[in-house]
């Protein structure tokens, strides 16, 4: 196979919780804080962890409030960590092309 070989997120949840506990080294029990905070629900680990093995589907609020507004950062983060250049991407454009529709 040519080029180089690629470590690919396995969802973008998990991506997003991989971002928050390496860039800014939160607990998951301090992301559910945050994420509780922000959309005004009371998630649980039990929630999380569910999310996290696809056995229920990440809240469209979620989405919105907590993991979309990080996306561009995160998207830097994951070029960054995977070592793939970075060089004139406007990762604003990026994470708005590549976002997925939720309904609001």
């Amino acid at each position: 196979m040519a080029g180089k070989s690629a470590d690919f997120p396995k969802s973008l949840f998990l991506t997003w919780l991989d971002y928050r506990a390496k860039k800014f080294d939160q607990s998951r029990a301090d992301v559910i804080k945050e994420v509780n905070l922000k959309v005004d629900r009371s998630y649980d680990n039990t929630r999380f962890y569910q999310w996290l093995k696809f056995k229920h589907s990440v809240p469209d609020i979620v989405l919105l409030k907590c993991v979309y507004p990080d996306m561009p950062e995160m998207l830097r983060y994951v070029f960054e960590r995977n070592n793939w250049p970075t060089k004139d991407i406007d990762f604003d454009i990026l994470s708005e092309t590549i976002r997925a529709p939720v309904k609001i």
